[in-house]
């Protein structure tokens, strides 16, 4: 049978032909007792990416929204050339989508099939936004999103272009399991606590996930911010230069199970919220989990703005790009005020500058085992962990439990007692070796041991305890 004659408007062709007439509240009234839901075909879309369909996918949208029954999307290619609201719960179902068909240095690498929407303006893709209550349980999965971005041409210059994020959350809670193949903007969420981005997958080439306000935990389950899209180095430079992989704001309790971001200048961005409405200002509050960066100018970022930041991080492994030594890459990076960042363990490789660096006032980072290879690679002296003059002066400390330093520059440096180092040493002569502290004049080392028959020799440095 003809699909084409169950489209809305049918029924005046097909009674004049003698056939039986469907009304739409008596075919919407059978496709919802369908037990896999309401088929996006059913609105006369075209699935073929030649035209575009914005008006049948809202359609939809309208009628599956707060029905209970998901939107299901088939294979194809569906062109929005207008945003889509969403304004109750809904499950948008796709079948999946297979990224790339191969990878190039080149240009850009070829979709695979699937469930995609080709966003073709430069506006926001699908908005999900009540008009006054707050959404639960809304769920995007299994589609991918592609933008129609400036084709990469090997180390040319690159530059994205100038659109909107392709998905919104406004007021309202969204399960994700989406891939965004070349968003300028991936996913921004706005007074979005409880939030799932179970799993989110693409190369967005600005910024990946922006939360601006969620005062509710968001949970990061698996993340992955992959070149797909194109792995030319005119397109590594750009995202190198001007890329975020996560940028939290005010967020509160954010959980990161397996969060992964390469080729950013930015991995995870801690950033300040001014208030909206009645919406309290703030930072992000008691992060939690672990993340790795790799190939990028910052992994952990704090920005100047803000005051209070806290997380409780487990092993971060982050990686600076070595094709930059002359830039100050940094891993950990803190420049806000009154921050307390708790680190079980930490990998940090290929730092242009130092591995951990605290300028903000009162602030403090502990790390119980710290494992730094290949620090000052701009080979200027800079220290592996370092505090600036100032910062220490207001309180601001950086703290290593135990730590495997393999490099050739100063271990701890920068400001006046800023540093400590509290190394519990095995009962061997070489426990700890290649320690090197570098301060100001009138700076305080402090060795505290437990125990008796204690020694510490470093040339002409010799202590007995």
């Amino acid at each position: 049978m003809d699909r084409r004659s169950f489209l809305f408007g049918a029924g005046t062709a097909l009674a004049a032909s003698g056939a039986t007439v469907i009304t739409q509240s008596h075919f919407l009234s059978d496709r919802r007792g369908l037990p896999n839901g309401i088929d996006l075909r059913d609105f006369g879309v075209d699935l073929s990416g030649r035209h575009g369909s914005t008006s049948g996918f809202q359609r939809a949208v309208n009628e599956c929204a707060g029905s209970g029954r998901p939107l299901l999307i088939p294979e194809g290619t569906l062109v929005l050339d207008e945003p889509v609201l969403v304004t109750q719960s809904i499950r948008i179902v796709g079948t999946g989508v297979t990224p790339a068909l191969d990878a190039t240095t080149e240009t850009q690498s070829s979709r695979g099939k699937g469930s995609w929407l080709h966003i073709a303006h430069n506006g926001k893709g699908i908005v999900v936004k009540p008009p006054t209550s707050f959404i639960y349980g809304a769920e995007i999965s299994g589609i991918g999103t592609f933008r129609s971005q400036p084709s990469p041409k090997g180390r040319a210059l690159f530059s994205p272009l100038d659109c909107d994020f392709d998905f919104e959350v406004v007021n309202a809670s969204v399960l994700f399991d989406v891939f965004v193949a070349n968003a300028t903007k991936g996913i921004r969420l706005f007074n979005a606590g409880e939030s799932n981005l179970r799993r989110v997958r693409g190369q967005p080439l600005t910024v990946g996930v922006q939360v601006d306000c969620a005062y509710d935990t968001i949970r990061f389950g698996d993340v992955h911010l992959w070149p797909w899209w194109s792995q030319a180095p005119g397109v590594r430079d750009y995202m190198l230069n001007s890329s975020t992989g996560v940028y939290l704001k005010r967020c509160d309790n954010p959980k990161f199970r397996n969060y992964f971001s390469i080729y950013r200048k930015y991995g995870l961005r801690i950033g300040h919220f001014q208030g909206d409405k009645g919406l309290p200002p703030g930072t992000t509050y008691k992060l939690e989990g672990h993340f790795e960066a790799d190939i990028g100018i910052y992994g952990l970022y704090v920005d100047p703005e803000t005051d209070g930041f806290t997380a409780t991080l487990s092993n971060p492994l982050i990686q600076s790009t070595i094709a930059r030594q002359e830039t100050p890459t940094i891993p950990i990076f803190v420049k806000g005020s009154n921050a307390r960042i708790d680190i079980d363990q930490a990998a940090l490789t290929n730092a242009g500058a130092n591995a951990v660096r605290v300028e903000g006032s009162n602030s403090i980072v502990s790390i119980s085992h710290a494992r730094v290879e290949h620090w000052d690679r701009a080979k200027v002296g800079h220290a592996a962990f370092a505090v600036t003059d100032g910062a220490a002066k207001s309180g601001s400390k950086i703290r290593i439990g135990a730590g495997d330093y393999q490099g050739e520059s100063p271990v701890f440096g920068a400001g006046v007692g800023a540093t400590e180092a509290v190394v519990p040493l095995a009962d061997s002569p070489s426990a700890l070796r290649g320690l090197t502290i570098e301060a100001p004049d009138d700076s305080r080392l402090t060795f505290r041991l437990r125990g008796r028959d204690n020694k510490v020799r470093s040339g002409s440095l010799k202590l007995e305890l």
